[in-house]
């Protein structure tokens, strides 16, 4: 079971999907992960919703979104425009609120003077490797996705290349 910081019972919740990933976290994660939820990092004080850290796996960013499929009108590598009772509204595309988020994770860290090697090939060096993955298919999907395709054929391509990713 993973540390969660804040304590289940003390985080606070924007969305009741935050809050399911949250208890599948704790659940799910072994003893020795920790679990950060809406902490303040890099120098703007952005708060992603989750940071993981994880001895073998590392730091991983999460960004949870209660969206319904059929509320996504148009989706680009910076802003997705979302279907509401508003009308029609634009928000920062998932994929580069994470990234973001990860640049200012490590940013921190490497201003850290406790994570600099002492000896080595890497003396005076960072001790940490930044990397982040979107499956080839979903960056398509996303980066061909238009005015004139119907939200429910962008995400059903979404989610067979999730599917074939997943597959391999």
């Amino acid at each position: 079971m993973a540390t969660l910081i804040p304590t289940l019972g003390a985080a606070r919740f924007d969305a009741r999907g935050e809050l399911r990933l949250t208890e599948r976290l704790k659940d799910c994660l072994e003893d020795n992960a920790w679990v950060w939820h809406n902490i303040p990092v890099g120098p703007f004080g952005r708060h992603p919703d989750f940071v993981t850290l994880h001895p073998q796996q590392g730091i991983v960013v999460l960004e949870v979104k209660d969206w319904r499929l059929d509320t996504i009108v148009n989706a680009n590598s910076k802003q997705v425009e979302l279907m509401t009772d508003r009308g029609s509204v634009s928000t920062d595309n998932p994929f580069a609120q994470v990234r973001n988020y990860m640049f200012n994770v490590v940013n921190t860290l490497q201003r850290d003077p406790l994570l600099v090697n002492e000896g080595g090939s890497f003396k005076k060096h960072r001790g940490q490797v930044f990397r982040y993955h979107i499956p080839p298919q979903i960056q398509k999907a996303l980066m061909s996705r238009n005015a004139d395709a119907t939200p429910q054929a962008f995400c059903a391509s979404v989610v067979s290349a999730c599917r074939a990713d997943h597959r391999q």
